[in-house]
């Protein structure tokens, strides 16, 4: 009995090495952005859901379109785990079908923080979700509302 216990936490631990170790825990404070704008009120988590899945939502009479920040891996994973609850692999099919019933890409992707910015400054009814860290010296985003706060 003894002998297996010790195999199976060989095999634990080989299988622990080989996907990379065991997960890191990310700390911050999660908040959704967009270019200042005098009346924006806060967003219903479904509300931003709706939007992050290619829905449409309305405000003021303007269609809000969500912007998905793959810049930071850990920030898009805390993402999709805390908000879409998909993973990867199922959130990207889902757009892609959605874009194929529609014939409309309503979900946007910026790769790099300046890309996001640059977007998000120069249409006012799109938002993203961000670390409140990676905010700092960004002039012309406001903070819509905090989403989570992922503690140590």
């Amino acid at each position: 009995m003894n002998a297996r216990r010790m195999r199976m936490a060989i095999v634990f631990i080989g299988l622990v090495i080989s996907l990379g170790g065991l997960p890191r825990v990310i700390a911050g404070e999660f908040v959704l952005v967009g270019a200042v704008s005098p009346d924006r009120d806060p967003f219903t988590l479904y509300e931003i859901r709706k939007i992050f899945l290619g829905h449409s939502v309305e405000r003021d009479g303007a269609r809000i379109k969500g912007v998905i920040n793959v810049a930071d891996e850990d920030n898009y994973s805390v993402f999709l785990q805390k908000l879409i609850h998909l993973s990867a692999k199922d959130y990207e099919r889902r757009l892609v079908s959605r874009t194929f019933r529609t014939g409309v890409s309503s979900v946007s992707k910026a790769e790099t923080f300046a890309e996001l910015k640059l977007t998000l400054l120069a249409d006012a009814s799109a938002i993203s979700v961000v670390r409140s860290d990676q905010l700092e010296g960004s002039d012309g985003l406001e903070v819509i509302q905090v989403l989570w706060k992922v503690e140590d």
